[in-house]
């Protein structure tokens, strides 16, 4: 019988989560559908603050189990970065993201204080940024597989 109230526990969250992700994303799209459809793509480097920036990541703290890839990718592609996220076997969360350097600067502001709904956040470091000429990246912020 333990077994079978753990059971409907998970569904039960698991589905809370599932609404609140669909919700949020539905709410997102209606608000942006014809803005973000107008938005020119850069693929080249900007002049002054808009230049594009390339930034390694990894996010600390209860991130895995947690719908916390999906909520990064739903933001990178929001703010229309290129990149990747993806698990870690050291139960973090990692990735590469590029873009402007003030919708990098929103990223990084969200993976340290945001993510998921049910995440909790210890820390996030930020590696190797360096200022590029081009996007490396494909036009879509992805999820990748676990290393």
């Amino acid at each position: 019988m333990n077994q079978q109230k753990r059971l409907v526990c998970v569904i039960i969250v698991v589905s809370v989560v599932a609404f609140t992700y669909l919700r949020a994303t539905a709410d997102d799209s209606e608000e942006s559908e014809e803005s973000e459809e107008n938005l020119p793509v850069p693929t080249t480097r900007m002049s002054g603050s808009q230049e594009l920036v390339y930034v390694d990541f990894e996010v600390f703290g209860s991130v895995q189990g947690v719908f916390f890839r999906k909520y990064t990718q739903a933001q990178g592609n929001k703010l229309g970065l290129r990149g990747f996220c993806r698990n870690t076997s050291a139960g973090t969360v990692s990735g590469s993201m590029e873009g402007p350097r003030p919708e990098i600067e929103q990223m990084k502001h969200w993976l340290q204080n945001t993510g998921s709904p049910m995440s909790r956040i210890s820390r996030a470091v930020f590696k190797n940024e360096k200022v590029i000429e081009a996007y490396s990246f494909p036009k879509v912020f992805d999820i990748a597989r676990t290393v």
